[in-house]
């Protein structure tokens, strides 16, 4: 029997690529995505548990890839556009579907420091 195959860390690999490919990959209808613009956001899609990049991207310094947004003020998001990986843990809940500043402010200083 071959060794498991050897993950990131190299350390055994606990899911094969097939699987974080369709964990990753959005796979909402177009008239899915329609119904929940609130949620989602211009940009966003549905993977297995979680946000997946959709069919377009708003720029590079607005968020698109997988990862998770809390209501309660936690995120994280891994671009592998980008190469980055971000984790925002706020106790400012979500009160609209607009990002709060904070959140916009952290992004750009993520995305900025990328480009400088």
């Amino acid at each position: 029997m071959d060794p498991p195959a050897l993950g990131w860390w190299n350390e055994p690999q606990l899911l094969s690529t097939g699987a974080v490919e369709a964990m990753t990959r959005d796979h909402l209808s177009a008239a899915q995505r329609a119904s929940a613009p609130v949620f989602l956001g211009p940009h966003g899609g549905w993977g297995y548990g979680m946000a997946a990049p959709g069919p377009s991207r708003a720029g590079p310094a607005e968020p698109s890839g997988y990862g998770w947004n809390g209501g309660t003020g936690t995120v994280w998001t891994t671009d592998p556009d980008y190469g980055l990986t971000g984790i925002v843990l706020s106790t400012r809940a979500m009160t609209s579907p607009e990002p709060p500043a904070h959140m916009v402010d952290f992004w750009q200083a993520a995305y900025g420091a990328l480009a400088g």
